[in-house]
């Protein structure tokens, strides 16, 4: 299971398709409000959960990859 960076053209489509109350735009709202906090941000995916906020370092990648695998452990 990986952590993958959601580029902001991607997600900006994504919003469009889905709508303004769609997951997306919910999402590309939060990395635009962050960053106009002069914060590196950036969307991510793993498995079927969506997060935002800055390169994650190895410890947090591994606390959202588990937290991940055990909700996907949940619903088998």
């Amino acid at each position: 299971m990986d952590i993958v960076r959601i580029p902001d053209d991607m997600l900006r489509r994504m919003a469009e398709a889905e709508g303004p109350r769609g997951a997306a735009s919910t999402i590309l709202r939060r990395v635009i409000a962050k960053r106009r906090k002069d914060r590196q941000v950036f969307a991510w995916r793993i498995g079927s959960f969506y997060f935002v906020g800055p390169v994650p370092d190895a410890t947090m990648e591994a606390a959202i990859i588990e937290f991940a695998r055990a909700d996907e452990d949940e619903d088998d």
